[in-house]
């Protein structure tokens, strides 16, 4: 064999090599490329989820702020009650059952 020969052989090699270096790079990228794309779906998914449960908290949180203000209404009638209940308990001196009645039945 000649020099010429072998350089040539040593050519076919490497250009081989590199052809066979370039198909693996494009294999890689076109799995990348795959797993980019189902990266790209759950991202997309978890996106419209969290959407949801932002608006789902929307009315939760106006649900409570509503149920919070008859809370405080209902505190008030209450504590009006009680004070009337009171008044009424001192005018009778405490001997009144039926005062007693008349507040279980409210509460």
């Amino acid at each position: 064999m000649s020099l010429n020969s072998n350089c040539l052989k040593i050519e076919i090699y490497y250009l081989l090599s590199v052809l066979w270096i370039l198909i693996l790079e494009s294999a890689i990228q076109a799995e990348q490329d795959e797993g980019l794309e189902k990266l790209e779906e759950t991202v997309i998914s978890t996106k419209h989820i969290a959407l949801a449960v932002n608006e789902e908290l929307g009315l939760h949180t106006r649900l409570i702020d509503d149920l919070d203000e008859h809370v405080d209404v209902t505190d008030s009638r209450l504590r009006r009650v009680q004070k009337n209940l009171a008044v009424l308990n001192k005018r009778t001196k405490g001997g009144c059952s039926a005062c007693a009645c008349f507040y279980q039945w409210l509460v």
